[in-house]
């Protein structure tokens, strides 16, 4: 599980970092913030509300992409697929990303509380288009 909450950015090995980029998890959007693209994570914190934030560690990135499809989405954008559920702070879990429910889910419609489910970021910024050119991801 990877809880949104009051984070720091990277102190060290930072490749890139990007001021108001949008930040959209399963569709649903937090805010404008700072982005930051370092040697071991990326990370996120909200300029609006700096206690709000995340940091992913590159082994839970599953898929990442520098989405440009604009049929798809109207901006250019940094696609993360992450392998668990974020969370808020106070443990709410954020909106399903699998918009037509889950192969997790029962017939009643519950979720399976020991699955740790996917979810879909976009990070979405003026020069995240050139991103591919300037940041090497580590390979899963």
């Amino acid at each position: 599980m990877v809880v949104l909450t009051r984070l720091g950015p990277p102190d060290t090995g930072v490749h890139h970092a990007e001021d108001r980029t949008s930040v959209l998890v399963n569709d649903k959007s937090l805010g404008v913030g700072k982005l930051y693209i370092s040697e071991a994570r990326v990370s996120w914190v909200s300029a609006d509300r700096p206690e709000m934030g995340f940091s992913l560690e590159y082994p839970h990135i599953a898929m990442h992409a520098v989405h440009k499809n604009r049929d798809e989405f109207p901006r250019h954008n940094l696609y993360l697929i992450i392998d668990v559920r974020l969370v808020d702070s106070d443990e709410t879990p954020t909106p399903s990303s699998t918009p037509g429910g889950s192969d997790n889910e029962d017939d009643t419609g519950d979720v399976d509380p020991d699955d740790q489910g996917i979810t879909e970021i976009r990070c979405v910024g003026s020069h995240l288009r050139k991103i591919k050119d300037r940041v090497r991801f580590p390979e899963p």
